[in-house]
């Protein structure tokens, strides 16, 4: 898990690999939908398809389209169990996970302070009200996601300890 697998040739990341693991293991079967659009997959579906074409899921499909993904064998079911209950990847993984998720909030915070600032830049009246209490509440929900996260970190890195 810890190759950076976007290096060796793999368009997934560990983390992203982690999740499925995660999933897969408490779960005969996933929501190809539900997984494609976490954050961290931000809804694409290339690295699940990459996943299929490893072997290591398969792809269950309806009409062409995928609908539920599995363990590529009854083998990987027993070993993504395994590996999701060791407890120091575990608290590493979700530390590298936490920490992915806080980064794309962050920017995504940062993207909508940049805009509040354009537009009391340029005067921002009634007709931004509107977008303005909009960005407000986003960014307060994004910080409240990332104090979460950071907690998460916390709780993981004592296992670590």
């Amino acid at each position: 898990m810890g190759e950076d697998t976007k290096e060796a040739g793999y368009s997934w990341t560990p983390i992203q690999m982690w999740k499925v693991i995660q999933m897969l293991a408490a779960n005969d079967e996933v929501s190809y939908d539900h997984l494609r659009m976490h954050p961290l997959f931000k809804g694409d579906d290339l690295p699940l398809q990459q996943m299929e074409r490893t072997g290591l899921i398969l792809l269950h499909r309806d009409l062409s389209r995928p609908v539920t993904l599995h363990a590529g064998k009854p083998v990987y079911r027993t070993a993504f169990e395994r590996i999701a209950t060791d407890a120091r990847l575990a608290a590493v993984m979700g530390i590298l996970t936490n920490k992915q998720l806080v980064a794309d909030e962050e920017k995504r915070i940062r993207d909508m302070e940049e805009e509040m600032a354009l537009i009391a830049r340029f005067g921002g009246g009634k007709e931004v009200a509107g977008r303005v209490v909009y960005l407000g509440k986003r960014i307060a929900e994004g910080s409240d996601k990332v104090v979460g996260w950071q907690e998460e970190i916390k709780k993981f890195g004592k296992v670590l300890a």
